[in-house]
C-alpha cells in the first residue's frame, strides 16, 4: 500500500477471479474514508496468461503508482519481473515492462535497473545519449567516457519508467530504466 498523494492510498494484490485459474494483478485507490475510487473489483494491472504473483507497489511522484510482480509468462517455470505504471484514475500508463528485456540488450546496458539514485550506462557503441520521460521529453543528454560508460545521478528524477536512447551514424539504441526510490 502507498499514498495516492491526496490523503488516500493505492493498494495492489494478486487474485484468482475463478477457482483454479491463474492469478492476475489488480490495484485499487481508496479514499481516507475507505471509499473505492476505481471499479468495484479494482483496476486490472496484468491479466496475461500464466501466473502473476507477489505484487509490490511504490508511489510514482505523480499521484499514481508503479506496480511490480513475478510473472511466469512464456516459460511456465521461470519467473521474470514485470512493472506497470498506473495513473491516479487507475489507467495504465505506457506498456508493461519486462525487466528481463531491460537488461537483455547487448548494445546498451544499464545497471542497477531498477535504480534509485545512481545508474551506470555502458555501450559497445559510441554516440550521443539522452534520458526521456514517459511523455518523450528529454531530461538530460550525455556522452560516454573513453571506456564507453557513464555514471549518472538520478536523485532529481521521480519514480517512473524512463527511456535511455543512444544515437550514432549507424543505429539507434534504446533501453528502459525504472527509477524506484
Amino acid at each position: 500500500m502507498v499514498s495516492d498523494g491526496s490523503n488516500g492510498a493505492i493498494i495492489t494484490w494478486s487474485h484468482r477471479i475463478v477457482s483454479g485459474a491463474n492469478a492476475d494483478i489488480y490495484a485499487q485507490r481508496i479514499s481516507p474514508a475507505g471509499v473505492v475510487y476505481w471499479t468495484t473489483n479494482g483496476a486490472a494491472i496484468c491479466t496475461n496468461y500464466e501466473e502473476q504473483l507477489a505484487p509490490t507497489i511504490i508511489f510514482d511522484g505523480s499521484n499514481g503508482a508503479i506496480v511490480t510482480w513475478y510473472d511466469q509468462r512464456g516459460s511456465g517455470t521461470d519467473h521474470d519481473i514485470y512493472a506497470q505504471n498506473i495513473s491516479f484514475t487507475g489507467g495504465v500508463l505506457g506498456g508493461t515492462v519486462d525487466m528481463n528485456e531491460i537488461t537483455g540488450s547487448n548494445q546498451l546496458n544499464i545497471y542497477p535497473n531498477p535504480s534509485n539514485n545512481r545508474v551506470t550506462i555502458t555501450s559497445k557503441e559510441e554516440g550521443t545519449f539522452s534520458i526521456a520521460n514517459d511523455l518523450g521529453q528529454v531530461i538530460q543528454s550525455f556522452k560516454l567516457n573513453a571506456e564507453n560508460n557513464c555514471t549518472l545521478n538520478f536523485e532529481t528524477l521521480t519514480n517512473g519508467i524512463y527511456m535511455i536512447v543512444g544515437f550514432n551514424d549507424n543505429q539507434v539504441m534504446r533501453q528502459k530504466c525504472v527509477v524506484i526510490k
